[in-house]
């Protein structure tokens, strides 16, 4: 992804598939930072938006996840959907400590 960025700073999915890896590898900082550039330059894509709610979740910031999984569920997405029901949804709060994206 880095040369992919080097290459082409302009292509910010990039940005956004690289946030995923760095989260994937426990790197939650680095790669929110690059979900979050990847977003804010109009890359909308589920995914992201999911990915960047998994990540809130994990370092149990409500406000962030419930935001994302709330837009992500309001569109369709069954992630988001579930998500939302399971971790926002006041009548059925779990605390969220361990779901993973397949």
């Amino acid at each position: 992804f880095n040369k992919a960025i080097e290459i082409n700073p302009k292509f910010y999915r990039s940005f956004g598939n690289r946030g995923i890896a760095k989260i994937k590898m426990g790197n939650k900082d680095s790669g929110l930072k690059d979900l979050n550039y990847a977003i804010s330059k109009g890359v909308d894509l589920i995914t992201y938006k999911n990915w960047r709610g998994y990540t809130y979740l994990q370092i149990n910031k409500p406000k962030y996840y419930c935001q994302d999984f709330s837009y992500t569920a309001s569109i369709g997405n069954q992630y988001g959907k579930d998500n939302y029901k399971k971790y926002c949804d006041s009548t059925n709060y779990q605390k969220p400590w361990i779901y993973m994206f397949s």
